[in-house]
């Protein structure tokens, strides 16, 4: 038979190992990277010249959340299936500041679109990427509409 001493000291030790490693996995997902994107609608540009005036813009911003920095390469948008349409997806080139660029804890960068060249209607969701290929995404359209879409994509015969 075991010794009482021995037997509380194997139990204090599993209780602290499994504090030390609940501590450790919640220090590793709260220090991790997370961008959150956000969408703004008919935004109208004040002092830009007359190659804004009576715009209306959409604009994408892509904010880090999270503790560790992150290099944005790109935004788009992810259409939703029609029949007859070659395009899939948007590329959207007007980013301010520049692309890469690496957004820090509380940092933002932001890309804007006219609104009257986007059928809004037609969006799946918009997305950002990261240096790493990760996506970050806003879903725009309902679910039932995303699948639908993607599985009219996946088994739709392309030109």
């Amino acid at each position: 038979m075991s010794h009482p001493f021995t037997v509380i000291l194997a139990l204090y030790g599993a209780v602290l190992s499994t504090l030390t490693a609940l501590v450790q996995l919640s220090n590793h997902f709260r220090d991790r990277a997370k961008v959150v994107l956000q969408i703004r609608k008919n935004m109208a540009p004040i002092g830009g010249g007359r190659a804004y005036d009576g715009m209306r813009m959409v604009i994408i911003t892509a904010t880090n959340v999270g503790r560790r920095p992150v290099t944005i390469n790109g935004f788009g948008a992810s259409l939703l299936f029609k029949k007859g349409r070659a395009d899939t997806h948007w590329f959207l080139p007007r980013v301010n500041p520049p692309l890469p660029c690496e957004i820090t804890e509380g940092k933002q960068v932001s890309a804007h679109v006219n609104q009257e060249k986007v059928d809004l209607q037609s969006i799946s969701h918009w997305y950002a990427w990261d240096s790493a290929g990760r996506h970050y995404r806003l879903n725009v359209a309902p679910f039932y509409k995303r699948w639908v879409s993607a599985f009219r994509n996946k088994h739709a015969k392309r030109p």
